[in-house]
């Protein structure tokens, strides 16, 4: 670096130090020969996330010992592929479009997209039935998920959406927001009660409050 910038290797280290820039390439841990033999085959962003080291280290130990970079540059991810990330478990998606764990864990973490929860509700036959009838977004908030998870199931078993857009509420309807609770509501107008609660607050109009005697 100093060669190269016109430097003393003095100044470096001082400008180095000030910035407070660690040195590329130290991890803190001893490399194996295990781990050196991973440079390369992979790139460099994976191993970062398989070996649990900076990008910047596999880089730099990639480069300090003469390895180019032989891993095959990957096709680009696909809407569909995306749509699943978060919803179904990384290995399963690795598995389903013949990607590595760690590409996928990759590309989970550039999308700010948290891990599946194992422990997530699973899906009923009656919440599959559901799929395709009605916007993703309503049965989302119908099921308590989120509108992306019911998409992504509803591809998943390949249902078309069949259902129509969101029936246009008549002043009729309207007249009956507020004046009752939301599930009678809902009951009454055969709609969702989160529609229904939808609906009575993009209007402003209060929750029903039963009058004390």
């Amino acid at each position: 670096m100093a060669q190269k910038i016109g430097r003393t290797l003095k100044a470096v280290r001082a400008r180095r130090r000030e910035k407070r820039i660690p040195i590329p390439g130290c991890d803190g841990n001893a490399w194996t020969a295990e781990e050196d033999a991973l440079l390369g085959t992979k790139p460099d962003h994976e191993l970062a996330i398989i070996l649990g080291r900076r990008h910047g280290a596999i880089t730099f130990r990639r480069l300090s010992k003469g390895i180019p970079y032989a891993a095959t540059v990957r096709k680009p991810w696909t809407q569909e592929e995306e749509e699943l990330l978060g919803v179904l478990p990384d290995r399963k998606i690795a598995k389903k479009f013949g990607r590595t764990l760690a590409a996928v864990i990759f590309r989970r973490t550039q999308l700010r997209r948290a891990a599946v929860n194992p422990k997530a509700r699973r899906w009923s036959p009656e919440d599959d039935q559901l799929l395709g009838t009605r916007p993703d977004a309503e049965i989302a908030r119908f099921l308590r998920c989120s509108a992306p998870a019911v998409k992504a199931r509803r591809n998943l078993l390949k249902k078309p959406y069949t259902g129509a857009k969101f029936a246009r509420w008549t002043p009729r309807e309207n007249g009956f927001l507020g004046v009752m609770p939301d599930k009678e509501t809902a009951l009454i107008l055969a709609r969702s009660p989160d529609a229904v609660k939808h609906q009575r607050q993009k209007l402003g109009k209060p929750p029903f409050r039963a009058k004390s005697n």
